[in-house]
C-alpha cells in the first residue's frame, strides 16, 4: 500500500474528534441501536492506527489515494459526526481491484480492537456461499445476525445456486438474515469491486439493493493496483 505521494498521517487524517452525542437525530428504526462515546482522544485513535497500519504493512502510507476514505472510516468508527457518514449505518467500501480495500478494513478491524472501539468479525463472499451450500436450512443464516461483521469480496461470489428445492441467490439471501438485526444492535460492512448501484451487481433483485441502500455509507477507495507483482 505504498505511494510515491506520501503524506503524514496527522497532516492526512482531518478528523475533529466531535464525538455522537445522545440527542443526535436518527431514522426512527434505529432508535434502539447504539454508538458509545469512544473512551481515547483522536491524537491518540491515530497513533494506534498507525502502529496497527505498520505493523500489518510495513511499507503502509496514507497517501493521495487513501486518504479520503481512511479519514471517513477513521471518523466512523470513531463515532465523530464530522465525518460525513450516517453513525448508524454500515461501510460499504470499494474500489478497483488491487486498490487495498480488504487490507485496510483489516487494519481498521485491528484497530478497533486495540483502541476497544466497535469491532466486527470478517468473512469472504466465497465462504457464505459455503455456508449456505453447507446449512441445513435458511435459520443456519441466523449466525450472521448477532454479531458485526464485514462481508469481503461482495459480487464475486458465484450468482446463483440450487438449494432447499430452489435457485437462490446468496446475497440476497444474506440481505434477508441481516437486515431486521441491522436495524437493532448490529453493524455491517463490506468491501466490492463495485459499489452497490453498480449494473455489474444488478443481478439482485430490487428488495436487495434496497436493503443495501438503507444499510451502507458507501465509501470509494480508488486509486492504483498496490499488489506486489
Amino acid at each position: 500500500m505504498s505511494s510515491t505521494n506520501v503524506i503524514h498521517i496527522n497532516d492526512a487524517i482531518k478528523v475533529t474528534g466531535k464525538a455522537i452525542t445522545r440527542k443526535m437525530e436518527r431514522p426512527v428504526y434505529f432508535q434502539t441501536k447504539q454508538r458509545k462515546v469512544p473512551s481515547i482522544g483522536i491524537a491518540e485513535a491515530k497513533k494506534i492506527l498507525w502502529n496497527v497500519a505498520t505493523e500489518y504493512i510495513n511499507d503502509f502510507n496514507v497517501d493521495v489515494y487513501n486518504k479520503e476514505a481512511i479519514t471517513r472510516l477513521l471518523g466512523w468508527f470513531m463515532a465523530d459526526e464530522s465525518c460525513g457518514l450516517d453513525l448508524f449505518k454500515g461501510i460499504w467500501l470499494h474500489g478497483p481491484r488491487g486498490t487495498g480495500k480488504t487490507d485496510l478494513m483489516e487494519i481498521f478491524r485491528r484497530f478497533t480492537v486495540k483502541a476497544g472501539l466497535l469491532s466486527f468479525r470478517a468473512i469472504k463472499s466465497k465462504d457464505i456461499v459455503n455456508h449456505i451450500e453447507t446449512s441445513e436450512s435458511l435459520y443456519d443464516m441466523v449466525k450472521f445476525s448477532v454479531e458485526n461483521y464485514l462481508f469481503d469480496d461482495i459480487g464475486r461470489e458465484i450468482p446463483k445456486l440450487q438449494k432447499y428445492g430452489n435457485t437462490i441467490c446468496p446475497v440476497e439471501v444474506l440481505a434477508d438474515a441481516i437486515y431486521e438485526a441491522n436495524k437493532t444492535r448490529t453493524f455491517y460492512f463490506v468491501t466490492s469491486n463495485f459499489p452497490p448501484d453498480h449494473p455489474r451487481v444488478r443481478i439482485w433483485d430490487d428488495r436487495t439493493h434496497e436493503i443495501f441502500a438503507d444499510m451502507f455509507n458507501v465509501v470509494e477507495l480508488p486509486g492504483p493496483n498496490r499488489r506486489k507483482k
